[in-house]
């Protein structure tokens, strides 16, 4: 399903909703104002939002990037979104970890969603790229404690072998044999 589509589903679904809420019967209409209060906060939206959405102008929105990473994962997403391949971003005066794009309300809530789940997965993904990187390169002491036998739960076992799965996609690279190299010629000198 292309993204207009879904922002054409997301949008008919608010306007029955809304519908409902204003001629719905007595038990009805309240749910269905209670509903769609929580739909419009989840996409950011208002009802007059919902009533201009048709010509809807884009508006400068706002979101922290604390790292490259996040920075192209941002316009990754306003471009999956928008459908626009060239995603301008605009610094935002005197808050550092912060770009500003133009979008419509609807995009907004969009590019907010999407942004907000992807960036906590990118996170989780970089975190386990790093383990799997120090470990495939060996970048801890020769020698380590012994670690206390515990048991692993589930989510213990999940993590290892998503750890062992991504160490295997990683080339090491020989950083103790360049450092033992080095040291060894320091030493002639």
């Amino acid at each position: 399903m292309s993204e207009a589509t879904v922002e054409d589903a997301i949008i008919r679904r608010l306007k029955k909703i809304l519908a409902l809420a204003e001629s719905g019967c007595d038990g009805e209409r309240e749910t269905a104002q209670a509903h769609l209060a929580t739909l419009l906060r989840r996409h950011g939206l208002s009802i007059k939002d919902l009533a201009e959405i048709d010509g809807a102008e884009a508006k400068f929105v706002e979101f922290g990037v604390v790292n490259r990473f996040e920075n192209r994962l941002l316009r990754q997403v306003v471009s999956m979104v928008t459908g626009v391949t060239v995603v301008t971003t605009y610094s935002v005066a005197r808050r550092r970890n912060c770009l500003a794009v133009r979008l419509t309300p609807c995009q907004k809530a969009q590019v907010t969603f999407a942004y907000a789940v992807t960036r906590e997965a990118l996170a989780r993904e970089l975190d386990c790229t790093f383990s799997a990187f120090v470990q495939v390169n060996g970048l801890f002491p020769a020698e380590l404690p012994p670690d206390p036998v515990a048991a692993l739960g589930p989510e213990d076992i999940e993590e290892r072998v998503r750890l062992a799965k991504r160490m295997g996609t990683i080339n090491p690279t020989p950083i103790r044999r360049a450092i033992a190299e080095t040291a060894g010629h320091g030493k002639e000198s």
